[in-house]
């Protein structure tokens, strides 16, 4: 499949140049192709097998296997052949915000991404992190273990302490007394990016 000439029908003036600001630490480059429009190209391919050439290329594969309606072992086992490609932001955010399971299948997910937090790839932990936060009130299992599991995660990269802090500002506003304790374990970096994110949200 070439995807530059998919891509060729969707390209956006002036995108390519707007997304390298807000997108840093590429390992492919962009060739200006909004969101919307690969959720879009996505639901016409179930091929995942492709060349990856471009950054949307990495998206692209993200929203083919979040569509596929197929066992959750085969799900799983998918997604694992998609963390290599993680190295921004957005590949983990967008992929996490298009993944669906249901009820019978999400705490054996959660157990997938318990796993990923302590992995030694910065992506990979913060789509742990971030999928878990999303879900966090679809889960059986508890706040508070979700939170252990959480609070532990390795911080060595910006990206990591912005996901952990937006998780805690995140379970702050579903149980403030619960995640109180969490907030103060954290260190100061990820304390005052969560803080922050908490007098944010009540700006809004």
């Amino acid at each position: 499949m070439n995807t530059k000439e998919l891509y060729d029908r969707h390209c956006v003036k002036n995108i390519k140049a707007f997304s390298q600001k807000l997108i840093p630490n590429l390992d492919y480059p962009l060739y200006g192709v909004q969101v919307p429009i690969l959720r879009e190209i996505a639901k016409t391919i179930e091929d995942v097998d492709f060349k990856i050439v471009y950054h949307e290329d990495v998206l692209l594969r993200g929203f083919i296997i979040a569509k596929k309606k197929i066992p959750i072992e085969e799900k799983l086992h998918l997604l694992d052949t998609q963390l290599d490609l993680l190295s921004t932001w957005d590949e983990t955010d967008t992929l996490v915000s298009s993944l669906k399971f249901g009820k019978k299948e999400i705490d054996k997910a959660y157990e997938y991404f318990c796993a990923l937090l302590s992995d030694e790839r910065i992506y990979v932990r913060r789509i742990a992190v971030v999928w878990i936060m999303s879900n966090r009130n679809k889960l059986s299992v508890p706040l508070k273990e979700q939170l252990d599991g959480i609070i532990k995660v390795k911080n060595d990269d910006y990206y990591i302490a912005m996901a952990i802090a937006w998780a805690l500002s995140s379970y702050y506003i579903t149980d403030r007394k619960l995640t109180e304790s969490y907030i103060e374990k954290a260190d100061e970096v990820i304390t005052k990016m969560t803080i922050q994110k908490i007098r944010d949200s009540r700006r809004c």
